[in-house]
């Protein structure tokens, strides 16, 4: 095939263009492989192009737009959030008697402060565990749990009933029975006790 210059592949593609009165829209890929054409005409100093080298403009180009715009897109758009291994639910990992457990926060009744460890009252029975109240506050308060004393915190799903009592506290129990004192400390902490209060104008306890 013969070698056409720069300048002479220019000329003969007009004369094409003229014989052939057929007008195609031109796509955002074959505006790149025309600009990219033109660049390296530019560059060879409108040097004999061969059909190997044309070729090669019209394969390479395109794989070359196309890799600029995914590291275009890579700089604009934010990096993707982390993912964690398991997707957050209400099960939570508690060590008792040197195994780890995996437990449902949903049947967790209720934690108490007993010295210096916590017992964590389960449907199933009772776990002792080695941790502050104050942590595991921190820890389970997205699972519903609830501060009402210095050393309870209580599962909001298991509160059945709150009342006064006749010291000017409040005393709430939890399914099964068992009640436990509200102080003052943590008092407006029984709003979190419910999504809605109806009947109540609002959460005002005094």
């Amino acid at each position: 095939m013969t070698e056409l210059s720069g300048v002479g592949f220019r000329d003969h593609s007009a004369r094409v263009d003229r014989a052939a009165p057929t007008v195609a829209a031109l796509t955002p890929k074959d505006e790149h492989v025309i600009v990219d054409f033109e660049k390296k005409t530019v560059d060879r100093g409108l040097h004999p192009l061969s059909s190997g080298s044309l070729a090669e403009l019209l394969t390479v180009s395109p794989r070359r737009a196309t890799a600029r715009r995914t590291a275009n897109a890579k700089r604009v758009l934010p990096p993707p959030p982390l993912m964690l291994a398991t997707p957050q639910s209400s099960r939570i990992a508690i060590k008792a008697n040197g195994t780890i457990l995996f437990i449902d926060s949903r049947d967790v009744i209720a934690i108490e402060v007993r010295g210096n460890y916590l017992s964590l009252l389960h449907t199933s029975g009772k776990y002792v565990l080695h941790e502050s109240i104050t942590m595991a506050e921190k820890k389970l308060h997205l699972h519903g749990f609830v501060r009402i004393h210095r050393s309870v915190l209580v599962n909001a799903a298991f509160v059945e009933e709150l009342r006064p009592s006749s010291i000017g506290k409040y005393l709430i129990r939890v399914r099964g029975g068992k009640e436990y004192k509200v102080t003052r400390t943590y008092k407006m902490n029984l709003q979190f006790l419910a999504g809605s209060w109806i009947g109540t104008d609002g959460f005002a306890i005094k």
